[in-house]
């Protein structure tokens, strides 16, 4: 998707992308991108279909001596897996069919004794804020659900919360292959979509 900041007024125009969890709705809405728009500059976003899973060592859940399992990569079928080991962690991951119930999610159970904190990322950026898998639990994530875009206020960076953030005023799916035109001004923000190859972007 290309970004164009075609505003009435000069200067920078900054839009966040994002991905709201749904089935952790709890852990909130966090910028997995900020984009600095110049006039009339042509910015490209670009959205891989690899993920990945990542443990974190926390020292305050008892697991900072711990050796840390390498990531494991993941595509839009998702990723089912348990993390086991107590000196030395592993993930067992679990093939998932595509007529499966947990297709497209990402489902991680705990079968550790400690509580377990993990992330998601995409192009090395979390797309959800870290959660917490306690021992026995499962969790899981759809990641079905769009990324969207919208304009913020200066000064928001990657991994920053979003949720005290009016979003909804310009909140617009990322479309492959279609262009998208910020206009107005600081008081009053739009964001026009363009998709199509007969398009014309004014």
């Amino acid at each position: 998707m290309t970004l164009i900041n075609r505003s009435s007024e000069p200067g920078i125009v900054s839009v966040a992308i994002f991905k709201r969890p749904i089935m952790q709705a709890a852990l909130g809405t966090i910028a997995w991108k900020v984009i600095s728009l110049l006039p009339d500059v042509p910015a490209i976003v670009q959205i891989d279909r690899r993920h990945r899973f990542e443990i974190h060592s926390r020292a305050e859940v008892g697991i900072a001596q711990r050796e840390i399992v390498p990531h494991v990569e993941f595509d839009e079928v998702g990723l089912d897996c348990d993390v086991e080991g107590q000196s030395q962690l592993s993930i067992a991951v679990r093939t998932i069919q595509v007529e499966s119930v947990n297709y497209g999610n990402v489902q991680v159970g705990n079968r550790t004794q400690d509580e377990l904190w993990v992330s998601v990322l995409n192009d090395s950026a979390a797309i959800y804020p870290p959660f917490v898998i306690r021992p026995g639990q499962v969790r899981r994530e759809n990641l079905r659900q769009p990324f969207y875009l919208a304009v913020i206020p200066p000064g928001v960076s990657p991994g920053d919360r979003l949720d005290n953030i009016d979003l909804l005023a310009t909140q617009m799916r990322v479309v492959d292959g279609a262009v998208a035109v910020i206009r107005g001004n600081d008081q009053r923000r739009s964001i026009e979509l363009f998709r199509g190859t007969d398009m014309q972007v004014q």
